[in-house]
């Protein structure tokens, strides 16, 4: 019984070694966030298209242009954009901590909603002044059916007019674990424990020695 009790103490002990030095665990920490933006509605495919943002924001060209240049080298990698149902895009960013994802992931949705702001503004700056000019417009009586009629059409389609929003903010999603080297000592030693008391109670792990009889039997002194 102290052999075996020794045995399980060594057993437990190069378990905890072993389970020290494994490499699973020793990953690096990572940081997911997420972000979800309904596109807009302004009859411009370059914005109002899912597939053609999805394009847009993962070129490099955008970056340099409208956020910073060659900073997409530094993101490309991190950087997951893919169109979501009901004319969204669905942004995640994973990053080596809270704050850099976070904040990486709200500087490129902030440079999309504003270039998409701006496209919506000039669009909706063109057709105001159309309302205008052609409620100045003098025309014949012949064609005053038609002006009203441009007029109803140029009025509801600033009307059905939206831009790009977000519907679902920057956060959080996912914080990986990753174990200390004494983490995996101590997960090490209860696979150790488990696999000894395993050996000592299953059947199997008992040496069973077979009873010996003697093959003599004993002489009658009438034998003899």
């Amino acid at each position: 019984m102290k052999k075996k009790l020794w045995l399980c103490i060594i057993i437990i002990f190069m378990c905890s070694l072993i389970g020290a030095a494994m490499p699973f665990g020793k990953e690096k920490q990572t940081y997911t966030t997420e972000a979800d933006i309904e596109l807009g509605s302004y009859d411009n495919s370059s914005f109002n298209n899912a597939n053609q943002v999805v394009q847009m924001v993962t070129n490099k060209a955008f970056y340099d242009q409208y956020v910073e240049k060659d900073w997409f080298e530094l993101i490309n990698k991190s950087l997951v954009v893919a169109v979501s149902a009901n004319n969204s895009v669905h942004f995640t960013y994973t990053g080596s901590n809270e704050e850099e994802s976070l904040g990486n992931l709200t500087k490129v949705i902030q440079a999309f909603l504003k270039l998409d702001q701006e496209h919506f503004s000039q669009k909706k700056s063109i057709i105001q002044e159309n309302i205008t000019a052609l409620g100045k417009m003098e025309v014949s009586p012949d064609t005053a059916v038609d002006k009203q009629r441009f007029l109803y059409e140029l009025q509801n389609s600033e009307i059905d007019m939206v831009p790009a929003s977000i519907v679902k903010d920057v956060s959080l999603i996912e914080k990986s674990r990753t174990l200390s080297a004494k983490d995996r000592g101590v997960l090490g030693a209860l696979i150790g424990i488990t696999f000894s008391f395993i050996w000592v109670l299953w059947p199997g792990g008992q040496t069973r020695y077979p009873k010996t009889y003697s093959s003599k039997r004993k002489v009658s002194s009438d034998e003899v």
